[in-house]
């Protein structure tokens, strides 16, 4: 118990240090997500995107299925607020 509260404060202070350097956190495995939180953006890290599909059918019958994509790009870490963004929709007919 004790070697993983030191841990943690290892993660801590590397984590204010990266912060401080004005550096991103790069993304490793064993991350434990944490939800609803996880559901959003994470301004420590330069790179994320985020992917909605469904399928829907039209009134005449049709089926279709969409994946619906959004990026964001974090450029510059020492203004948390400066990212730029891209969004993308693909839409295919499912044929009978």
């Amino acid at each position: 118990m004790k070697s993983r509260r030191v841990f943690a404060a290892m993660l801590i202070s590397f984590a204010g240090v990266l912060a401080a350097s004005g550096q991103y956190q790069t993304a490793l495995p064993g991350y434990h997500y944490n939800f609803p939180q996880d559901h959003f953006n994470h301004p420590d890290f330069q790179t994320e995107w985020w992917y909605y599909t469904g399928n829907v059918k039209s009134p005449d019958g049709h089926r279709f299925g969409f994946e619906l994509t959004f990026f964001r790009q974090g450029v510059d870490r020492d203004a948390k607020s400066m990212a730029r963004g891209m969004c993308k929709i693909y839409i295919l007919r499912i044929w009978p």
